[in-house]
C-alpha cells in the first residue's frame, strides 16, 4: 500500500470541546494520482468549527489549484461571520472570477466544491460541480448530491446510454462551477440531514468516483477498522484502478455530544 500513496497528503481532526457540545471527528486525504503531474484538488477539515470541504480545481496548469485553494482559504471566514453556505459560495465565485483577471491568476480557472457545515446534530451540505457527498451506513452508500455536469444533464433527458466516444467527450464538462465566466450569480444546491450514530458522511472529488463504483466504496469503508484506514484504502484502491485524476476524500463521523 505504501507505494501507492502517490503525492499523498492527509489531515485528521480530533477536536477537544467543552461538555455538552455537539462535535464530529473526521479524516481527509488527497493524492495526485498516477497520471497527473500536479494536484489541483484542495480540501479542508475544520472539525472544531464544524466545516469540511473538498474542491476540485479546473482550468489546467496552476489555475485549478489557485481556484480550489482560494475556496479553502476564504470560505470558512465567510461562514464564521454568519454568511450562509449558498451565500458564501456565491461570494467566493465572484472572488475566483476576479482573481483570474489579476496577477497570479489564470483566465478561466475554476473549481468544484462540496462543503459540509455542522449545526449541532444537523449537517448542512452545499455543492457546485461534480464533487460529491454520500451517507454511509452498514447497509448502503447513499448519494446526496446531484452532479452539475453535461453527463448528468443528458441522463436527466433520458440519454444515459452514450456511445464510448461521446461519453469520453462530455465526461468532464461541467454545467456549473465556482469561477465560471458564463455565470454571473452562482446558485449552489443544498440539503440538510441528520446522521444516525453509526453513519458517516463522505465528501470526495470525482477522482475517487470515476475509479470506484459506489458499491466498492461502501465495501472498503465497511471493512476498514477506522475512519483513517478507510480513507487510506479508498485512495489506494483508486490509484490501483488507474489513478487517472487527482483523488480527494473526507470521511466524517456522525455528530455526538461530548
Amino acid at each position: 500500500m505504501r507505494g501507492l500513496k502517490i503525492g499523498l497528503k492527509m489531515n485528521i481532526e480530533l477536536p477537544v470541546e467543552p461538555p455538552g457540545k455537539w462535535v464530529s471527528t473526521a479524516f481527509g486525504a488527497t493524492s495526485r494520482g498516477r497520471c497527473r503531474k500536479t494536484n489541483e484538488d484542495s480540501f479542508l477539515c475544520h472539525s472544531e468549527q464544524g466545516i469540511w470541504l473538498v474542491a476540485d480545481g479546473v482550468g489546467g496548469n496552476a489555475g485549478g489549484k489557485i481556484a480550489s485553494q482560494l475556496v479553502c482559504d476564504e470560505l470558512p471566514a465567510l461562514l464564521l461571520s454568519g454568511t450562509t453556505l449558498r451565500g458564501a459560495i456565491a461570494q467566493i465565485h465572484a472572488r475566483v472570477k476576479l482573481a483570474a483577471q489579476l496577477n497570479g491568476g489564470q483566465l478561466g480557472m475554476a473549481t468544484t466544491v462540496v462543503i459540509a457545515r455542522q449545526h449541532e446534530d444537523v449537517m448542512e451540505l452545499c455543492w457546485v460541480g461534480d464533487s460529491r457527498a454520500y451517507v454511509y451506513n452498514e447497509h448502503s452508500l447513499k448519494r446526496l448530491t446531484r452532479d452539475h455536469s453535461l453527463v448528468q444533464r443528458l441522463q436527466d433527458m433520458g440519454l444515459g446510454s452514450l456511445s464510448e466516444t461521446c461519453a469520453a467527450v462530455v465526461k468532464n464538462v461541467l454545467t456549473k462551477c465556482v469561477g465560471s465566466l458564463n455565470i454571473d450569480i452562482l446558485n449552489a444546491e443544498s440539503v440538510s440531514i441528520r446522521l444516525a450514530a453509526s453513519e458517516k458522511l463522505l465528501l470526495c472529488s470525482d477522482g475517487l468516483t470515476n475509479e470506484l463504483k459506489d458499491s466498492e466504496i461502501w465495501h472498503i469503508i465497511s471493512q476498514a477498522v477506522n475512519t483513517e484506514t478507510a480513507i487510506e484504502q479508498l485512495l489506494s484502491a483508486a490509484n490501483q484502478r488507474g489513478g487517472k485524476d487527482n483523488i480527494t476524500a473526507i470521511l466524517i463521523d456522525a455528530p455526538r455530544v461530548c
